[in-house]
């Protein structure tokens, strides 16, 4: 999944029809974060599932 297309796409997942700006931010940031930690892994331009890393 294209990074910017993470916030829609978990937010439609959660069952909103609209996505705010603050909703946006906050997800925004998790992904962020889960980058930082190896869980998701920028390839290109694509985010993917790094499974080689144990969730906690």
């Amino acid at each position: 999944m294209v990074a910017a297309d993470v916030a829609v796409a978990a937010c439609r997942r959660l069952g909103f029809a609209r996505v705010t700006e603050d909703m946006r931010a906050t997800v925004e940031e998790q992904r962020d974060k889960l980058v930082k930690v190896g869980r998701l892994e920028l390839r290109g331009e694509t985010l993917m599932l790094n499974q080689d890393v144990p969730v906690r």
